[in-house]
């Protein structure tokens, strides 16, 4: 579609082509080539939440552009013109009638997984003559990649449910288990090592029986060790009749476990806790990138792939990045104030830990955590009752001393305050009305972390000044006439820090134009990548209602797409835009299109 037909010409072009690509199994190479009349502009490619275009992009970023970058980062699809550096003859394909202006308009497009088996793409000027067409030749060169083999597969980690957890019956049978053991850990000849090795055993053990394994698969266990025996016909009807029991059950659980999924979502976003939220959106999602598959370079970018080789070059980065000297001033370390434990509790440290002891060490440890090396997770320690704390209580356990000096200040109370800096965690803002006092504050500021033996680091400061505009004789502003700001010369370590347009802070980019384009460019492309890691594990799920899916987009999608927008000051045009993007995130939602009557 043309940048002058109506928009809803350009929204079917785009719906009728999402309808296509479908049909198409993710396991494919997606191919699409034409001319989709859309200039993708540098701009994009520097946005770093953007990894759909290349470096190597020639016009300015056009309205249809922004659509074609947008829908690719939907459907995991990249530009690959882009990707390939070529003289600008060899890039361009069409010539504009007007200004004869040469454009970047006609594009191949893959899907990302087979990104690398594309070579190269280039035009041809001599191929156009003989065909009367005022577009030249695109070639582009394939060649399909053999799949790496795996080294070896890993066994994988039995999860416990933890809907099963909750149920008191199921919890109560769990406990009676552990008590029922035979006593052999009381024996004195055992050592401790013995012991705890025995009751983890048993203890996984009884795990398996009680939480992970159900009537369903207890039964196909059975029927698995009674195969070519005599009895293996009637527990195969066993079976039989279990599973169909299972079946009819499923659809209704099914609706359970995508409302709880929502209710958890929702709730770990109130309450700010978003590690929660997202474990579960990636437990969603599915799939896992093996670390051992990628590439790792050396200093010099060589690829390493001996596995020797890449271990090294591990020691070595993280020996770089560590391992920094650094000086400590003596009055400083001096003046550190050291909390020393009482007596009482020094002389308590070497005791065996009491009953009470343990059990307030099991309440205080979180759940749904990884495990250790043994396997065991915090929740089946709880779930274990007095005979875990009995048997824990034999090990050392050690209380370690921490701190709560957080501050979590009023916000009606700061209201009138000058804010000079932002500092969150390592990540600092300065905020200066001139060159001079930022300079002296960046001199003082070193000065002091100086003598604590902190560095600061040249490369990730950054210097950035606000665009003002002229005003006249009356006070009105001069719109496109900017105030000249002095050079800002600030050289700490011998290095000159750099001046800037844009930064990142928090997850926000700041512009010096103090325009929302380039935040809202990010927030679109993180959202759509969020929006498509959930295609075909819910959107096209056919056993996840409608009810469901708003709910999950809701919690989701929504979050990344509205991060920071309690300070956005949009135009119509800015919210037309995230409104195109929800209303067609809505319509994959509810499997329809723009031909479809409603």
């Amino acid at each position: 579609p043309s940048a002058k037909q109506m928009a809803n010409d350009a929204d079917k072009f785009y719906s009728d082509l999402q309808d296509t690509i479908n049909n198409v199994s993710t396991n494919d190479m997606l191919i699409i080539m034409g001319d989709l009349n859309a200039r993708v502009g540098g701009n994009q490619q520097q946005l770093a939440s953007i990894n759909s275009v290349g470096p190597f992009t020639v016009d300015v970023e056009n309205e249809n552009g922004a659509r074609l970058v947008e829908w690719c980062e939907i459907n995991n699809i990249v530009v690959s013109n882009t990707f390939f550096q070529h003289k600008l003859l060899h890039q361009t394909s069409w010539m504009h009638p007007g200004n004869k202006i040469w454009h970047m308009i006609d594009y191949t497009l893959v899907n990302k997984k087979f990104r690398s088996s594309v070579e190269d793409v280039r035009m041809y000027r001599r191929a156009s003559g003989g065909i009367e067409t005022d577009h030249h030749l695109m070639r582009t060169k394939i060649k399909i990649h053999l799949k790496s083999r795996r080294k070896g597969v890993l066994q994988k980690k039995t999860s416990i449910d933890a809907v099963k957890l909750k149920d008191e019956k199921l919890v109560e049978a769990f406990q009676k288990g552990l008590r029922e053991r035979v006593d052999d850990a009381n024996v004195d000849t055992i050592s401790i090592d013995e012991k705890y090795e025995m009751f983890v055993s048993h203890l996984k053990e009884k795990a398996r029986e009680h939480f992970i394994l159900d009537k369903k698969s207890m039964a196909f266990v059975e029927r698995q060790n009674r195969r070519h025996t005599n009895l293996e016909a009637d527990y195969r009807n066993k079976y039989k009749r279990l599973r169909k029991l299972a079946k009819t059950k499923i659809e209704h659980r099914q609706e359970k476990y995508w409302d709880e999924v929502c209710e958890r979502i929702e709730k770990s976003i109130k309450s700010n806790d978003p590690a929660t939220a997202f474990s579960i959106i990636r437990r969603l999602k599915g799939g896992s990138k093996r670390v051992e598959n990628m590439p790792i370079g050396d200093k010099n970018g060589k690829l390493l792939v001996n596995s020797t080789d890449q271990l090294e070059r591990w020691r070595e980065y993280f020996c770089e990045l560590l391992n920094v000297h650094s000086t400590v001033d003596p009055y400083v370390i001096n003046e550190v104030q050291i909390t020393t434990p009482s007596r009482l509790d020094l002389k308590r440290q070497n005791k065996q830990p009491s009953f009470e002891e343990v059990k307030i060490v099991l309440n205080q440890m979180k759940s749904r955590k990884a495990p250790g090396s043994d396997e065991v997770t915090a929740d089946i320690l709880k779930a274990g009752g007095e005979k875990v704390i009995e048997e824990a209580s034999v090990a050392g356990v050690k209380f370690l001393y921490s701190s709560n000096d957080f501050f979590h200040g009023s916000r009606e109370k700061y209201e009138n305050v000058n804010v000079l800096a932002l500092l969150y965690a390592d990540d600092l803002v300065a905020m200066c009305e001139s060159t001079d006092d930022l300079e002296k504050f960046i001199r003082s500021f070193e000065k002091i972390t100086q003598k604590f033996g902190l560095t600061m680091s040249v490369k990730k400061t950054c210097i950035m000044t606000l665009q003002q505009l002229k005003e006249d004789q009356h006070g009105k502003v001069l719109k496109g006439h900017e105030v000249d700001h002095p050079n800002i010369d600030i050289n700490i370590q011998n290095q000159k820090i750099e001046t800037v347009d844009s930064f990142t802070y928090l997850g926000c980019t700041i512009t010096r134009d103090q325009r929302q384009d380039t935040q809202l460019e990010i927030r679109l492309a993180k959202a759509a990548r969020a929006f498509n890691m959930l295609r075909y594990s819910i959107w096209h799920r056919k056993s996840v209602s409608i009810v469901s899916r708003l709910r999950i987009f809701r919690a989701c999608v929504h979050p990344v797409l509205l991060y920071g927008s309690e300070v956005w000051s949009l135009t119509t045009t800015q919210e037309h835009r995230i409104t195109s993007f929800c209303t067609r995130c809505l319509r994959t939602i509810i499997g329809v299109n723009l031909g479809d009557r409603m």
